[in-house]
């Protein structure tokens, strides 16, 4: 989710048009919510600047939600089923439009280096730039040129250029190309670029859950797998996947199977080792020869707190098969999203 360097004519766009810095004093730009929705249902908030210097990270309030060298705000969609829907990019504050591009692939699920994103720049009458990145593929509805207001539509969503979820990375730079971090806090800016600043986001939650009966990957479960709920005696496997906000380091995660007579028939847990702004985690276990036909449960738990508990029925299809001991009869897995290669 870096923003990397867009293109020759965005480096040159920096230097031209900033204008002239005497007469009368330009007041500082301030920056509304840059996309439409509602908080912590449409769209979460990821990662801030980091505010470390060479090795190591900190955010503006002194925590941990951001990557080493990273330049902007990360402001995430839980998976690709919300951006599909169209979620609005809006301009943060007027400005005039500097550079775009488009074209791009926007459904990436791995960081590639050097992958190119959908973007928009817009430059401000204090000559301070605001920058749009990761748009959706051919949704850029301004052109160069082009005078904005504050939240007029600048493009949608996506997933382009050096991306793992959809997201928007909107990043600043004053006048002389030097990166704002918009932020105030004890380890951020002396003063806040946005006309009102939300309070910073690390609160845990689940966002969502759900069974399946493929082989998830974290590539497929951004994509929400479709929901399974009846199986049959032959079929593979049951899985049950979570999603999580802001999972601290330290967290026990936790899958539960119970049988048809509510008595516990297996668990598999595990210890978070990192803080993780966004993950996704399942428990799957082999059907054939090991669950018996009737309705069994599901459960996950967070630190011994339920969460989330899905039913699933087994169907009889004839004489039961003998347990595959050849395979792997349970197991958990998942992560986070993807951190750079440097």
């Amino acid at each position: 989710m870096r923003a990397r360097v867009l293109s020759a004519a965005l480096a040159a766009s920096l230097a031209l048009g900033c204008g002239d810095k005497s007469g009368p004093e330009v007041v500082a730009t301030e920056f509304a919510e840059p996309l439409a929705g509602a908080l912590n249902q449409t769209f979460f908030y990821l990662n801030y600047v980091d505010e470390q210097a060479g090795t190591g990270i900190r955010d503006y309030a002194c925590g941990v939600k951001t990557y080493n060298g990273h330049a902007g705000t990360d402001i995430t969609l839980a998976n690709f089923a919300v951006m599909d829907s169209g979620v609005p990019v809006l301009a943060a504050a007027p400005g005039t439009v500097v550079e775009t591009h488009d074209g791009e692939f926007d459904r990436q699920k791995r960081w590639i280096t050097g992958a190119v994103p959908n973007y928009v720049v817009l430059r401000h009458p204090d000559g301070v730039q605001s920058r749009y990145l990761h748009l959706k593929h051919n949704s850029i509805a301004v052109n160069v040129g082009q005078q904005v207001q504050a939240s007029d539509v600048l493009g949608y969503v996506g997933s382009s250029g050096f991306s793992d979820i959809p997201h928007l990375h909107f990043e600043v730079h004053d006048a002389d190309d030097a990166l704002i971090d918009p932020w105030v806090g004890a380890c951020g800016a002396q003063q806040s670029r946005w006309s009102v600043q939300r309070s910073y986001q690390d609160a845990f939650s689940l966002y969502g859950s759900g069974l399946t009966d493929a082989d998830l990957t974290l590539d497929l479960v951004k994509d929400p797998p479709a929901q399974v709920t009846s199986f049959t005696v032959a079929d593979p496997k049951v899985t049950m996947w979570v999603e999580l906000m802001n999972a601290p380091a330290g967290t026990v995660t936790e899958f539960r199977l119970y049988r048809p007579d509510g008595a516990l028939f297996f668990t598999a847990s595990d210890t978070l080792p990192q803080f993780y702004s966004l993950s996704w985690w399942w428990g799957w276990h082999a059907i054939p020869g090991y669950l018996t036909p009737g309705v069994w449960r599901m459960q996950y738990r967070n630190d011994g707190v339920p969460l989330a508990e899905r039913a699933f029925v087994v169907v009889d299809t004839g004489p039961l098969p003998s347990p595959n001991l050849q395979r792997m009869r349970a197991g958990r897995g998942g992560g986070g999203v993807g951190k750079p290669p440097f």
